[in-house]
């Protein structure tokens, strides 16, 4: 037998895969697709503290080795998500971790302390990283501005908090410290690549929030090693994220250094992937001879 239980800061996840923000919404999008018995947990979408209409379109284009996305955190806004979309997210057989945004740092001290009353939401995920938002520097590229945020939201939340981290950074070992200095409790590594993608026959920006976010298997190895030096130097437990598109993908997460794994833009292309992905991730662990997620912690780690 092999198990695939796991526990993320103290609380126990079914299955090391979890739904990643963005591609499941609130929940209700992907409940009909999705066996839920196969991830351990959902990621909203990422709140802001009013409604946001997001980008105009065009808005996702699919290139050679993954998708761009520029969303623009498109959301119904905190007070709708706690009268409409929360009821249902907190029926649902999993944990959850809610994901809040903004454009300003106050945004995250007012997001947190609405959302510290719902005490059944098991985390935070604080997104400091949105690649197709108009700023020349996101937040998480910035190791004082994400103190700052981390600190500011720590001080009016009783969840754990997650970080949300960016791949475009000189050295992702420099905004860890400042994260966990400032009291993170976890990180999420690594959110997708900001990129600009051309209109081939106009030659001009093809999407209309003109820059997005890359993410798929050419994530998957940038994303690998920023995991891979940040466990090495910090024990702070990781979500691994970026072109998880079949069980050796979660394993090569969780040996380089993941706790859980989050599925993304496989999710567009096959909305009932984490069966799959999970039955080929026990197979992986099978023909290793590795009987559990401890194992994989304890012996497998690179």
């Amino acid at each position: 037998m092999v198990n695939v239980e796991t526990e993320f800061l103290g609380k126990v996840f079914s299955s090391p895969l979890v739904l990643a923000s963005g591609v499941c919404g609130y929940g209700e999008e992907m409940e009909k697709f999705i066996n839920l018995k196969y991830v351990g947990g959902i990621t909203t979408k990422t709140i802001t503290p009013y409604p946001h209409e997001g980008n105009p379109p065009p808005r996702i284009k699919e290139i050679p080795g993954g998708i761009i996305n520029s969303i623009g955190l498109a959301n119904v806004g905190v007070e709708k998500f706690l009268q409409e979309k929360l009821p249902l997210l907190l029926s649902l057989p999993l944990r959850k971790i809610v994901s809040i945004g903004g454009f300003k740092e106050e945004d995250f001290f007012l997001l947190a302390e609405r959302l510290s009353e719902v005490k059944e939401i098991d985390f935070l995920e604080v997104n400091l990283s949105c690649p197709n938002i108009r700023k020349d520097i996101l937040f998480a590229q910035d190791s004082k501005v994400s103190f700052q945020i981390i600190e500011g939201v720590k001080r009016v939340t009783p969840h754990p908090i997650i970080i949300k981290l960016s791949p475009l950074v000189n050295d992702i070992r420099e905004i860890v410290s400042a994260c966990i200095e400032a009291g993170a409790d976890a990180l999420n590594i690594s959110n997708t690549i900001p990129v600009l993608v051309l209109d081939e026959e106009e030659s001009k920006p093809l999407l209309g929030g003109i820059f997005g976010g890359l993410s798929g298997p050419c994530l998957k190895p940038v994303s690998l090693r920023w995991i891979y030096l940040t466990k090495k130097k910090f024990s702070i437990p990781i979500i691994g994220t970026g072109g998880v598109y079949s069980g050796k993908d979660a394993l090569d997460y969780l040996v380089c250094g993941a706790d859980l794994v989050s599925l993304g833009s496989v999710l567009l292309l096959e909305p009932s992937a984490p069966r799959r992905i999970y039955g080929e991730l026990i197979n992986e662990m099978r023909k290793r001879k590795i009987k559990s997620i401890k194992n994989i912690k304890n012996q497998f780690r690179l």
